[in-house]
């Protein structure tokens, strides 16, 4: 796999997640796929990446529920900097919190957990469209 032209075209993937199996699954799909991405395990670190990365950045995929910094102030803050930013929530938690992204400026997708590989990749493809 050439990622130079990979990163070129399809541009990097920031992967928030505090939960580390999610983070290991995520890579495998997202190597299987094709896609480059980079991953942080708290929200205060995925805008630390994000910040170093902006302009290679393409989209956003994180999770709702983080201690520290939720995904939701990891969402503004991104934001504020970047409002033209692709994003995918995930959550196990849809109902609860769907309620809490609807409050949120801005455009989205939303992925439940646990979702399927197939799922998963469809919705970054159609997020990097």
């Amino acid at each position: 796999m050439d990622t130079d032209n990979n990163l070129d075209s399809r541009g990097m993937i920031l992967v928030i997640d505090d939960e580390d199996m999610l983070r290991d699954v995520l890579k495998e799909v997202l190597d299987m796929a094709g896609f480059f991405a980079l991953f942080a395990g708290s929200g205060k670190e995925g805008l630390e990446l994000f910040e170093k990365n902006r302009d290679k950045i393409k989209l956003v995929i994180l999770d709702v529920l983080m201690p520290e910094m939720s995904g939701i102030e990891t969402y503004n803050a991104i934001f504020a900097l970047e409002p033209d930013m692709r994003f995918i929530f995930m959550s196990g938690f849809p109902d609860k919190d769907a309620l809490a992204l609807r409050e949120l400026v801005g455009d989205y997708m939303f992925v439940r957990k646990p979702f399927s590989v197939n799922d998963i990749v469809t919705k970054i493809k159609q997020a990097l469209s």
